[in-house]
């Protein structure tokens, strides 16, 4: 099942469907939501930036990570101020360390 939901994943991306990664952002296997908020940074459109910046605010933190990651995979410049505000109050270093990646890499886009 496990492979099945990552095959599906890699097709999804092919075919920029972002709204089938969106249902797998909250998968019950850990990994797989994982590997869905990754996926949405490839996948351009409102879309996948307007969920990867509500989970910006997710309660895991390696989601926060993920989320900021793939917003600098994404590109939109637009995500720089979402990140440069949260990152004031977040306490996990991984996740502060993610954002200060993508702010650096986002502002170099604008």
């Amino acid at each position: 099942m496990f492979g099945n939901k990552e095959q599906k994943l890699e097709k999804m991306v092919a075919k920029k469907n972002a709204t089938g990664i969106i249902k797998l952002v909250n998968d019950k296997d850990a990994s797989i939501a994982l590997k869905a908020v990754e996926s949405l940074g490839k996948v351009p459109g409102d879309d996948s930036y307007n969920t990867l910046i509500t989970l910006l605010r997710a309660p895991k933190a390696d989601v926060r990570a993920a989320a900021v990651t793939a917003l600098a995979t994404l590109g939109d410049p637009k995500a720089k101020a979402h990140i440069d505000h949260l990152m004031a109050t977040e306490k996990d270093a991984v996740v502060v360390a993610a954002m200060k990646k993508a702010v650096s890499k986002l502002h170099s886009k604008e």
